[in-house]
């Protein structure tokens, strides 16, 4: 380790396409919520009650989607992002005929709840099944497996659709993010059929040119040779959607139909190469489908949604939408305490998404990091996990972004205990145990940016510990102006337990 005395640190800031948090520009905070479709809500209580499951008050109860959304409020603030559908066969009956009634009012009641940005999916898909909305005045006969976007004239009247539902809601500050189609590269729906990347730079761009919100594109969240068989380039649907819109949307579902052997694959091994490659290119990715409601043989239990949120924070994801919100809701009239138990635990899953966030989602550490606050911003150590060298982070948006500088990087100091943090008297200070020989020393900076050091042992130059040194800044009232800096530490002959109440630095 360096001798005593200033240095200047090695500052290696981090390239900003590998911020924590490139949703910062929609809401400013983390993304949590559903997909919601008036149209499920009400499909699930017409099918319950032909079973018997429901009689017809509850069906009318079950099948409001006022009654769903107002449910939604009990899963807390911080359940703060939606995902509509413009269904074309709904909006527009006939050819050129709109009808705006459920949509607007559907988006007044949210924009009146005040607690939910939106995701509005537009185009000829959308989500749920049967995938393609397409209206029969507008229905190609193109067969099973076709690459349905060759059609000229349904290109056209798509686009026509397009730009009519962003032209009336563009007005609309509740809406965050246009979504280009939903999993338009993938194939799916009765037909199998797919659009091809070709359509979807078409309609990215016709929606920028109407309005500058920016545009997420989503996909199967799967080798595409599998999740669209016939198929032989793996990577068409993800590559082309990072390519053509602003942010990466994953669909991730562990099980399909009571199979999870490629489980793995899907929720850990490819959301993280995927998270990465679009930031990388200066996009983001989002969690679009996370799976939460049954899927034919299989139906998750809440162990298994926890597990896979806590994949999602784990691999940096900013913004995640669960996929069930309409069947947990389905669950209050059919079986009620398994539905109050889902309300319960989403409600906590929002909380946790909403607090928890990974620091950079390719770092790593094998050490304890020290937190610390000053001026409105965040400052954190962190041991590098491989040479142990000694790192300063941070943040002044609460731990959404971070800039990071290497500590005393060009004289390699390096620890292998966590580093303490604490400032008084406008002055930073870090406590360091040697690599070496385990000797003590003080850090302190008062430079802006904190890349100048001095290194002193002070009182301490004999001594050597094999723990952590805690450091805190001391006022001896509230109202004291004055401060001054605290240790404790754990002596390395017997054990013992000092503590230091001013700067051990002689003057």
């Amino acid at each position: 380790m360096s001798a005593a005395g200033v240095v200047a640190a090695n500052s290696i800031p981090i390239n900003p396409v590998h911020s924590m948090d490139n949703s910062k520009s929609i809401l400013g905070k983390k993304l949590f919520g559903t997909t919601f479709s008036p149209r499920d809500v009400r499909w699930r209580a017409g099918e319950r009650a032909k079973e018997g499951k429901i009689n017809s008050e509850q069906k009318s109860q079950m099948g409001n989607w006022r009654n769903a959304l107002d449910a939604m409020d009990e899963l807390g603030d911080e359940f703060n992002f939606l995902r509509l559908g413009a269904y074309w066969e709904d909006l527009e009956k006939s050819e050129n005929n709109y009808d705006w009634k459920e949509l607007d009012e559907l988006l007044d009641e949210i924009e009146r709840k005040g607690k939910y940005g939106v995701l509005l999916t537009v185009g000829m898909k959308a989500p749920r099944w049967p995938e393609y909305y397409i209206p029969k005045w507008a229905l190609p006969t193109s067969p099973y497996n076709a690459e349905i976007s060759k059609d000229p004239q349904l290109r056209e009247r798509t686009k026509k659709f397009i730009e009519a539902v962003v032209n009336r809601y563009k007005g609309r500050d509740m809406i965050k993010a246009w979504q280009v189609e939903n999993e338009p590269m993938d194939r799916s729906g009765e037909h199998h059929w797919f659009i091809g990347a070709d359509f979807v730079k078409e309609e990215a761009e016709l929606i920028r040119s109407l309005d500058q919100r920016p545009l997420v594109i989503n996909c199967w969240c799967e080798l595409q040779r599998i999740g669209s068989d016939p198929w032989e380039d793996d990577e068409y649907a993800v590559r082309n959607a990072i390519q053509y819109g602003d942010i990466l949307g994953l669909d991730i579902y562990p099980n399909i139909d009571g199979d999870d052997s490629d489980k793995e694959r899907r929720t850990k091994e490819l959301p993280t190469e995927y998270i990465k490659r679009a930031r990388d290119a200066g996009k983001d990715a989002w969690v679009i489908e996370s799976q939460a409601e049954p899927w034919g043989e299989y139906t998750p239990d809440l162990g298994k949604v926890e597990s896979l949120v806590a994949q999602h924070i784990e691999q940096g994801f900013q913004c995640v939408l669960l996929w069930g919100f309409e069947w947990w809701w389905e669950k209050r009239f059919t079986e009620p305490a398994l539905s109050k138990k889902w309300f319960e635990h989403i409600r906590w899953e929002a909380r946790r998404f909403g607090i928890v966030s990974r620091v950079f989602h390719n770092w790593k550490t094998n050490n304890a990091t020290n937190l610390a606050s000053y001026n409105g911003k965040l400052y954190l150590t962190v041991v590098g996990n491989n040479n142990n060298e000694i790192w300063l982070l941070s943040s002044d948006d609460d731990g959404k972004n971070w800039t990071t500088s290497q500590v005393l990087g060009d004289a390699h100091w390096q620890t292998q205990h966590p580093v303490g943090i604490a400032f008084s008297q406008g002055k930073l200070y870090l406590t360091v145990v040697g690599n070496n020989n385990n000797q003590i020393w003080l850090l302190s900076s008062n430079d802006e940016q904190y890349n100048n050091w001095d290194a002193q042992s002070g009182i301490f130059k004999d001594w050597k510990t094999n723990q952590a040194i805690s450091i805190m800044e001391f006022k001896e009232g509230l109202n004291s102006s004055e401060s001054r800096i605290h240790l404790s530490l754990v002596g390395l002959t017997e054990g013992e337990i000092y503590i230091c109440t001013d700067n051990p630095v002689l003057n």
